[in-house]
C-alpha cells in the first residue's frame, strides 16, 4: 500500500515526532545539531513519558496520548494498518534526511518480527500457566539471532563485508561485556531490557562511524568500555548480580543442584528403622516376613494371586546393616512393597493384614513427621481399564473382568485383552474383542479366556521434591501445584533453617468477594454455633457463581407451545452456586454445596416466584462431626429464608431418580458419602430442613409434587414447573409423545400437533392423556419431588436479587464440574484428596475474579497481592519485603491487585454489543452473548438510565460515549454510536429523556425474551466498576 505524506493525521504527526525522539541523539550544539525543527519538543515530550510513573493519570498534555500511540505502535503485526503505515514511510524519510545532513547516523527502526518475543517473567503470569508445553517453551533459551534487537539492514553493510549475524553477534558481545558472565538466559530477564537496548544503540553508533571492520571492532570496544564504567559507577552490575543470585537460586527451569540436598547417615537411618523392624518380626505373624514364600494367601473365588515383593525383611535388615540405604524414604518404599502384596492378597479383617498396619504402618508416620517429611506412608491410587468391546465400559476397582493373552498377533495387534464380566455374560459368543470400532470384531473361544479376575490394579501416588534438601513429599500432603510454585517446592524445614519468611496462602474462601446472601447466611450460621455452644473453626460461605441463565425449552414441548399460540422463546432465570468452607488442621476445605435456580417475574407462568434447588451435598468434615447434619440443614433453611424475603414464594427440592447408578451430587466419587448416599439419605436430611422451616414459620407447609398438583389444579402439561435439569422436561416429552401417538392412531392418518390443537376433540383427548400420564408419573415420583410453600414474601410481586453477578465460569455448570473433578482421579470422600481439590477450586476462582492475572514476586518467587511495579523492566514485580531488602536501581511504584472482577475492554464490549443487537438465534454459540443480550435490554428500557441512578446503565453510556467520541464512521454498526441520549460527561449524565429512537430499537432487537422488569438487577461485573471506567477513560481516546 503507497502511503504520501499530506495523509498524516494529527496522532500520526505525534508518533513520527515520539520516534524520531527515541533514535535521536543531538545534544542542541551545532556539531550535533538535529535538522528537523519539531526535535526539540518531541524530545522534551518524549523525556516526560519515560520518567513519568503516573501512567494513565499524568496530567500532562499530550502525556497519555503518546503512551497509548507508542504502545499500539509497539504491539502493531497488521502490514496495512492505516495508524501505522504512513507513519513508517515518514520515519524512514526523516532518517535519510538527518543521515544525509548530519552525517550523524542513528540507529533505523526495529524490523517487525513476524513471532515477537514476550516476556515471560515470572511463570505464573502468563495466561498459559496451567499448561506444561507452553511452560517449557517459554523457558528454553533464546540464541541472540531468535531475539528482534538485530538492526535494520541498510545498503552500507555489503560495503563494510559484514553480514547481519556477525552485527548480531556483535551485540552479543557488548552485553557480555557490560555484563560479565552471563548466560543466554539472561535474554528472558525484563530487567537488563534496557542493557540490550544501550548495546544496541553501541552497535548502530560503530557501525556508522567505521569505515572498515578494524574500526568496527574499534569503536565498539570503546563504546562499551564507556558504557560499562558508567554501570559500574551507578552499581548497577553488583545489584544486578545480587538480585539474579538470589532469584535463579530457586528458579525452575534451571537444573537442580543435587550435590546440596541432604545426605542421611546410615547410623542414624539403622537406628530409626532397625528397632521398627525387630517389633515386627518378633511378632506372632511375623516369621512369615522374613521370608514371603511363607505367606500364603487362600485360593478365594474371584480373586487373583498377585506376584510376590522383590524384598522381604531379610533383605531390608541386611540393606540396613550394610548401610545401602540414604534416604528414609528408600527404606518406606522397600517396605511398602510387601504391605502392597499384603493388601492385593489379604482382605482387611485378616490377622496378617492387621500386624503390618499396626506394627509398621501406624508406627512410621510420627517417625518420618519428625524428620521432616510430610508422612510414612506410601499412597497408591486404583486403576480403571477400559473393556475392550465395542461397548468400551469401564472396569473399576472391585469389578470382575477375564484377560486375553493374545499369541497370535494376525487378527489382534495388542498382547492383552480385557473384557468385563457385564459384557461377556451379553455376549453371544463369549469372548468377542476388536481393536477399533470401525473394524470387524474377533471371536475369542471360552477356553482361552482367563477365569474371572477382580481388578485390584494400583499406581503409587506423585511424589516431588524440594529443591533444596531432596527430601520426598506427596503432593496432596503439601498441597503442591505446578501453577502456583511454577519454580519448584521448597519444604518447612528448609524455609525455617534459611530464615526465609513463610508464604502465606491468600487465595482463600476468606479473600473471595462476599454479598449479601452469604453474609446473611453466615449470621445464621454463628448464631446456630452460639446457640449450641460449639466452639470450633469459622465457617465460610461464599456465592461462588451468580449468573443468569437462559432456559432452553425441548423440542415436543416447544412444538405443543408453538401450537397452543404460547411463547417458545427460552427465558431467564438466576442460577446460584453456594458453597461453605471450614479450616481444618489449619488449611481450608470443602464441607457443603447446593446449586440454586431462582425463577422471577419474567419466566415462564407455571416458574415465576420459584426457586429450584437442583443439588444438595455435604461432606463429614464439620468439626465436631455429631453436628454436620443439623449445621447443613440449618444453612438450607437460611438460603430459603432469604429467598422468601425477596419474594420468591416456591421451593423445589429434588432427592433424584430411582436409578442408583446416576451420579446425583457434586462431590462425587468413588468412595461412599454416608450423608447423601442414595435417596433415602437425603430425605432424612431434607426432613430436618423442613422441620426447621415449620418451627420458624419461614413456610407455610411441605408437600410432595403430586398433592401440590392436585392443590393447585394442574389441568394441562404447561401448568407444571418446567426447570433445567430436573426429571419433568424429560416426562413432559415422553407424555406429548405418548399422547401424539395415540391421537394419531385414532385418526389412523398423519396428522401434525397443530391439527391436532385445532381440533376440539383431538385436542380434548390430547391434553386427557397427557394429564393422565403426567399424573401417574407424579405420583410414582411423589417421595422424590417436594414442594415447600414459603410463608408470606415481602414482595411476591416485585422480586429483585441485591447482589451483583459472579462468574465463577469454572464450577457453573454442575455436569462439567463433575467430570472435570472426575478426570482428576481425585476423590471428595478422601480428606487428603478433598483439601487438594478444595485449593484447586479456589485458586481457579482467584484466577477468574483477579481477571486471569496473578503477580508473582521476582525475587522470593511468592505470590502476592501488594506489588511493587518497575516502570522501565517489564513484568518486574517485587513483594513489599523484597523492595525493601533488594535495592532496585529503577524507580518503583505500588500496586493492589483489584478484589472485583476486571471489566471488559473496550473493544470487547463493543463487539458484544453490536451482536446481541443484532442477534435473533435462540441458542446462540457468541461468547457472551446471553448476558450481554439482557444487559442490552435492560439498557434500552431501563427507566433510570437518564438520571443517572442505574450503575450498569452508566457504564454503558461511559462505553458508548469513549467510542462515539472517536468515531467516525457514517454508518457506524455500534448501537446508539450517534445518539446524543446515551452520551455521558463524567462525573455526571447529560440530561436525556424519553426512549432512543433508531434502527437499533426495535421489535426485534429488544431481544428475544421481551422487555425485562426495570428493578431485576443486572450483570454490573461484566461492565466492571466506575472507578476503573474513569481511569482508562483517558486510555480509549486514542487513534486506534
Amino acid at each position: 500500500m503507497k502511503y504520501e505524506y499530506e495523509d498524516l493525521t494529527p496522532s500520526q504527526e505525534l508518533l513520527v515526532k515520539l520516534l524520531h525522539a527515541q533514535i535521536c541523539r543531538s545534544d542542541g550544539s551545532e556539531t550535533f545539531a538535529c535538522p528537523l525543527t519539531f526535535c526539540p519538543d518531541g524530545k522534551q515530550l518524549y523525556e516526560h513519558i519515560a520518567n513519568c510513573f503516573k501512567d494513565w493519570e499524568c496530567q500532562e498534555h499530550l502525556c497519555v496520548i503518546s503512551r497509548g500511540l507508542l504502545k499500539h505502535y509497539r504491539d502493531c503485526m497488521e502490514d496495512e494498518c492505516k495508524l501505522c503505515g504512513p507513519v513508517r514511510v515518514r520515519h524512514e524519510l526523516n532518517l535519510s534526511l538527518t543521515h544525509a545532513l548530519t552525517g550523524f547516523f542513528s540507529p533505523s527502526p526495529l524490523p517487525r518480527d513476524p513471532h515477537p518475543f514476550h516476556w515471560r517473567w515470572p511463570l505464573g503470569e502468563s495466561n498459559s500457566s496451567t499448561s506444561n508445553s507452553s511452560n517449557k517453551q517459554s523457558q528454553q533459551p533464546r540464541s541472540v539471532s531468535d531475539l528482534s534487537i538485530v538492526p535494520f539492514v541498510c545498503k552500507n553493510i555489503y560495503l563494510l563485508g559484514m553480514s547481519t549475524q556477525r552485527r548480531t553477534q556483535m551485540i552479543r558481545s557488548i552485553i557480555d561485556f557490560m555484563l560479565p558472565n552471563s548466560s543466554p538466559e539472561i535474554y528472558n530477564d525484563p530487567m537488563i531490557s534496557d542493557v540490550i537496548s544501550r548495546a544496541l544503540r553501541l552497535e548502530c553508533i560503530a557501525f556508522a562511524e567505521a569505515n572498515g571492520v578494524e574500526t568496527y571492532n574499534e569503536i565498539a570496544l570503546k563504546l562499551a568500555s564507556s558504557a560499562k564504567s558508567e554501570l559500574e559507577k551507578e552499581n548497577w552490575i553488583q545489584l544486578y548480580d545480587k538480585i539474579s543470585e538470589k532469584s535463579n537460586s530457586v528458579k525452575g527451569n534451571k537444573p537442580v543442584d543435587k550435590t546440596k540436598w541432604n545426605r542421611w547417615p546410615a547410623l542414624e537411618i539403622y537406628d530409626i528403622f532397625a528397632p521398627i523392624i525387630r517389633n515386627l518380626v518378633a511378632s506372632k505373624e511375623g516369621c512369615c516376613f522374613r521370608d514371603l514364600t511363607h505367606l500364603r494367601p487362600g485360593r478365594r473365588f474371584n480373586s487373583r494371586r498377585f506376584p510376590l515383593a522383590k524384598v522381604d525383611m531379610n533383605t531390608i535388615m541386611s540393606k540396613l546393616k550394610n548401610s545401602s540405604y540414604s534416604d528414609p524414604w528408600n527404606v518406606v518404599e522397600d517396605f511398602h512393597q510387601i504391605y502392597k502384596y499384603v493388601s492385593q492378597n489379604f482382605e482387611e479383617f485378616e490377622p496378617i493384614y492387621k500386624t503390618v498396619t499396626e506394627s509398621f504402618c501406624n508406627s512410621v508416620d510420627p517417625i518420618m513427621k519428625k524428620l521432616g517429611y510430610c508422612c510414612g506412608t506410601y499412597y497408591y491410587k486404583s486403576i480403571t481399564y477400559t473393556c475392550d468391546t465395542g461397548n468400551k465400559c469401564q472396569i473399576r476397582t472391585g469389578d470382575e473382568y477375564l484377560e486375553y493373552m493374545n499369541k497370535d498377533k494376525k487378527a489382534l495387534s495388542r498382547d492383552l485383552y480385557r473384557i468385563c464380566y457385564p459384557c461377556f455374560e451379553k455376549l453371544e459368543y463369549k469372548g468377542i474383542f476388536t481393536d477399533d470400532l470401525n473394524k470387524s470384531a474377533v471371536l475369542i473361544q471360552r477356553d482361552k479366556l482367563s477365569d474371572i479376575l477382580v481388578n485390584k490394579a494400583q499406581k503409587g501416588e506423585h511424589l516431588i521434591c524440594c529443591r533444596e534438601c531432596g527430601r520426598k513429599f506427596h503432593a496432596l500432603c503439601v498441597l503442591y501445584m505446578e501453577c502456583m510454585w511454577p519454580n519448584g517446592y521448597i519444604c518447612a524445614t528448609c524455609m525455617q533453617n534459611s530464615n526465609k519468611p513463610f508464604t502465606r496462602n491468600l487465595l482463600t474462601a476468606k479473600n473471595l468477594p462476599r454479598n449479601k446472601l452469604s453474609d446473611f447466611i453466615e449470621g445464621k450460621v454463628e448464631f446456630f454455633l452460639k446457640r449450641k455452644n460449639i466452639n470450633t473453626n469459622e465457617v465460610r460461605i461464599r456465592v461462588l457463581s451468580n449468573v443468569d441463565m437462559f432456559m432452553k425449552v425441548k423440542p415436543l414441548m416447544r412444538a405443543y407451545l408453538h401450537a397452543k399460540r404460547m411463547s417458545t422463546e427460552p427465558f431467564l432465570y438466576r442460577q446460584k452456586v453456594v458453597f461453605a468452607f471450614q479450616e481444618v488442621d489449619g488449611i481450608e476445605v470443602c464441607i457443603f454445596g447446593f446449586y440454586s435456580h431462582e425463577h422471577g417475574v419474567n419466566s415462564l407462568p407455571p416458574n415465576r416466584g420459584r426457586v429450584f434447588i437442583e443439588c444438595i451435598d455435604c461432606l463429614r468434615y464439620f468439626q465436631p462431626e455429631s453436628e454436620c447434619s443439623v449445621l447443613y440443614q440449618t444453612i438450607m433453611a437460611a438460603y430459603l429464608e432469604y429467598v422468601r424475603n425477596l419474594g420468591f414464594w416456591y421451593a423445589h427440592l429434588y432427592s433424584g431418580t430411582k436409578d442408583e447408578d446416576e451420579v446425583f451430587g457434586i462431590f462425587s466419587g468413588n468412595s461412599s458419602n454416608t450423608l447423601m448416599r442414595n435417596r433415602a439419605a437425603r430425605r432424612v436430611l431434607y426432613n430436618g430442613i423442613f422441620q426447621i422451616l415449620m418451627n420458624e414459620s419461614i413456610a407455610a407447609g411441605v408437600e410432595d409434587i403430586y398433592d401440590e398438583a392436585l392443590r393447585s389444579n394442574t389441568r394441562y402439561i404447561t401448568d407444571i414447573p418446567y426447570f433445567q435439569g430436573d426429571l419433568w422436561p424429560d416426562v413432559i416429552e415422553f407424555c406429548i409423545k405418548h399422547s401424539f401417538d395415540k391421537v394419531s392412531q385414532l385418526t389412523q392418518n398423519s396428522i401434525s400437533l397443530d391439527d391436532i390443537m385445532k381440533n376440539p376433540s383431538f385436542c380434548f383427548t390430547f391434553d386427557e392423556g397427557a394429564k393422565n400420564l403426567l399424573y401417574d408419573t407424579l405420583k410414582d415420583y411423589r417421595k422424590d419431588f417436594h414442594v415447600v410453600r414459603l410463608n408470606f414474601p415481602f414482595n411476591p410481586s416485585l422480586i429483585a436479587d441485591p447482589d451483583e453477578q459472579v462468574w465463577g465460569r469454572c464450577i457453573q455448570d454442575r455436569q462439567s464440574f463433575a467430570k472435570e473433578i472426575a478426570r482428576t482421579k481425585f476423590d471428595f470422600a478422601v480428606f487428603r484428596e478433598a483439601r487438594f481439590l478444595t485449593t484447586s477450586i479456589l485458586f481457579e476462582l482467584h484466577r477468574e475474579n483477579n481477571g486471569m492475572k496473578l503477580y508473582f514476586c521476582r525475587s522470593c518467587h511468592s505470590l502476592i497481592t501488594k506489588r511493587w511495579k518497575c516502570n522501565i523492566c517489564r513484568n518486574f514485580y517485587l513483594c513489599p519485603d523484597c523492595h525493601q531488602e533488594e535495592k532496585h536501581p529503577h524507580f518503583m511504584l505500588e500496586y493492589q491487585v483489584k478484589s472485583a472482577t476486571p471489566p471488559y475492554a473496550l473493544p470487547t464490549f463493543l463487539a458484544d454489543f453490536n451482536h446481541v443487537s443484532q442477534c435473533q438465534r435462540l441458542c446462540c454459540e457468541y461468547e457472551n452473548c446471553g448476558s450481554t443480550k439482557a444487559a442490552y435490554d435492560h439498557f434500552i428500557t431501563c427507566l433510570q438510565r437518564t438520571t443517572g441512578a442505574c450503575s450498569l446503565c452508566y457504564h454503558i453510556s461511559c462505553s458508548l460515549t469513549s467510542h462515539s467520541t472517536q468515531c467516525d464512521q457514517v454508518n457506524c454498526p455500534v448501537p446508539f454510536c450517534k445518539d446524543p441520549k446515551v452520551r455521558v460527561t463524567l462525573p455526571s449524565l447529560i440530561p436525556s429523556y424519553g426512549v432512543p429512537e433508531g434502527p437499533c430499537y426495535s421489535s426485534q432487537s429488544q431481544g428475544q425474551f421481551g422487555p425485562p422488569h426495570a428493578n431485576i438487577t443486572a450483570p454490573h461485573q461484566i461492565y466492571g466498576m466506575q472507578q476503573y471506567q474513569q481511569q482508562n477513560i483517558s486510555a480509549w481516546r486514542n487513534p486506534q
